[in-house]
């Protein structure tokens, strides 16, 4: 049973469920798998270790979960206390020195390994469900690192369905069509995301039909994968997205064979890897997707390991990119606001005025720091702001930059030009500046 916690996850983890009455496991310990010697030596019924996996990741949300719980009774949690729980009821593994005591079923252990696609494998092997020496069982939950999760059983050898009259696997409210039976062999879950990747894809399919995606429909130089992209149909007319104060173009470019999907926020990406042409450069095709300024949106990758996707935009952008090679299919990506403060002195008498870059959601540790110029000072106030005095000739301007950084920065342009000018409004008092305003110097202040 998938069971949620007191703390709410960033996300809903899963979408459905499915359930399989004819499968056959093998739960005992393949090359590789690591045993808990603890619980092997011991026993255990209620302990439980951390655990750490190099290489394995788990997509939650926009972020992905590295590390877990393992509890001997049955369970896993999650960091933020999302328990996954594939038989929610007590569990108990026998010691070594009584392994004799269950014949056939022995031995009885804890083991975890990864699977070559990168999943984590947690296998409860032939442990006592409610610590009764007549209800042995096995157990494996699968932790794929798309998020979906797979459960698989061995409850052939209980003497009846008693035992699990209240155990019913479910997850963030989905539950499957039939209850936890003898019968059952294996449960499994979608995460949202890939749920959404399915209706998403078989759209796009259905839109392509059996075009091929890098063929030109008549008339165009566009290639019907782009016209099914950006219109809908694969000969309808489109424009590329443009950047402008409130959205960016994030480019996304595919290298390799095979496919893959993409969710950036709530837009999805088909993922098609361009045919190799002989002799010819490695072909790359690439999308442009327009994406909003200002907050921090979820992303999720998957796709064939023969794929490679890159991504870059030529606006600021910082965060946690998914990656296939890495087997990290969660992610996250930030365009903050990057339009500061216009830097037109006011203040006749001190002409000073105070810059500052507006602080978007999720931006907390973006860092803007202008650079001054000639009879122009300039005193940082970080993270954001600083103090611009000028002192030179009211008919003249300056250039100034500022410049963003961030910890997590990705690509984009970084550094932006300012120009400092004089710009009196009606009513300052002192002629020179009265006359320049009244010459009509004032264009593009604030």
């Amino acid at each position: 049973m998938l069971m949620m916690g007191a703390t709410p996850a960033p996300a809903p983890l899963f979408s459905s469920a499915s359930v399989s009455t004819n499968g056959t496991w093998d739960f005992s310990v393949p090359p590789g798998a690591t045993v808990h010697e603890r619980w092997r030596r011991r026993g255990a019924a209620d302990d439980w270790f951390p655990l750490s996996p190099a290489g394995w990741s788990f997509a939650f949300g926009d972020t992905s979960v590295t590390n877990i719980r393992v509890f001997s009774r049955g369970k896993s949690q999650l960091p933020d206390g999302t328990e996954i729980s594939p038989l929610p009821a007590t569990l108990g593994i026998v010691p070594e020195i009584n392994w004799q005591l269950l014949g056939s079923n022995s031995p009885s252990l804890f083991w975890h390994s990864l699977s070559s696609d990168g999943s984590l494998l947690l296998t409860w092997q032939n442990v006592l469900l409610h610590r009764a020496a007549t209800n042995p069982v096995s157990v494996q939950a699968e932790l794929r690192p798309s998020g979906g999760v797979t459960f698989r059983y061995d409850l052939s050898r209980l003497a009846s369905d008693g035992p699990l009259s209240d155990v019913a696997p479910a997850a963030d409210g989905v539950s499957p069509d039939v209850p936890l039976s003898r019968g059952v062999t294996s449960v499994s879950f979608k995460s949202r995301d890939e749920a959404t990747c399915d209706e998403a894809r078989a759209a796009f399919e259905e839109s392509l039909g059996d075009l091929d995606p890098f063929s030109f429909p008549e008339g165009s130089t566009n290639t019907v994968l782009e016209h099914v992209f950006y219109s809908g149909t694969t000969n309808g007319a489109f424009f590329y997205p443009l950047t402008n104060d409130s959205t960016a173009v994030l480019r996304v470019a595919v290298t390799g064979s095979g496919s893959g999907d993409l969710l950036v926020g709530g837009s999805y990406v088909p993922l098609v890897g361009a045919p190799q042409m002989r002799g010819g450069p490695a072909p790359q095709s690439s999308l442009m997707l327009p994406v909003s300024k200002g907050g921090t949106v979820p992303m999720y990758l998957r796709g064939d390991s023969s794929l490679s996707v890159s991504f870059d935009s030529g606006e600021f952008a910082f965060g946690d990119l998914p990656a296939i090679a890495a087997k990290r299919c969660a992610g996250w990506i930030n365009f903050p606001e990057t339009r500061a403060t216009e830097p037109c002195i006011h203040d006749l008498r001190t002409r000073r005025r105070t810059v500052s870059l507006p602080a978007s959601a999720g931006a907390d540790d973006l860092v803007c720091t202008w650079n001054g110029a000639a009879n122009v000072g300039v005193e940082n106030i970080p993270p954001r702001s600083a103090r611009i005095t000028a002192s030179f000739d009211a008919r003249e301007t300056r250039g100034i930059t500022y410049a963003l950084s961030h910890p997590k920065r990705l690509f984009g342009q970084t550094e932006y030009a300012q120009t400092v000018r004089y710009c009196p409004r009606p009513g300052d008092d002192e002629p020179p500046f009265l006359e320049y305003w009244e010459e009509g110097h004032n264009v593009g202040c604030v």
